[in-house]
């Protein structure tokens, strides 16, 4: 899995936390990045690979079975730190 960094406006990010927070439908915001993504994507088709085709369909059958973990439950059960 490749990692991705982005930045956005201090509100966005409070508006975003907000969301996760009140729906409980995200674990953190890396899940709702790629949820959102996932749905950006589907909405303006581009061509894709089949391999990612395939990843897409395996991540939103994990999403939907509540098969994600946070990014600190990873971290913890790998023991590294927050550092």
């Amino acid at each position: 899995m490749t990692t991705l960094t982005i930045k956005v406006p201090d509100g966005m990010d409070d508006d975003i936390n907000e969301y996760i927070e009140e729906t409980g439908k995200f674990v953190n915001k890396s899940d709702f990045a790629r949820h959102t993504i996932r749905r950006y994507m589907e909405e303006n088709p581009i061509t894709l690979s089949d391999q990612t085709l395939e990843d897409i369909r395996i991540s939103e059958k994990q999403f939907e079975e509540g098969k994600t973990v946070s990014h600190n439950e990873v971290r913890e059960r790998l023991g590294h730190s927050e550092e």
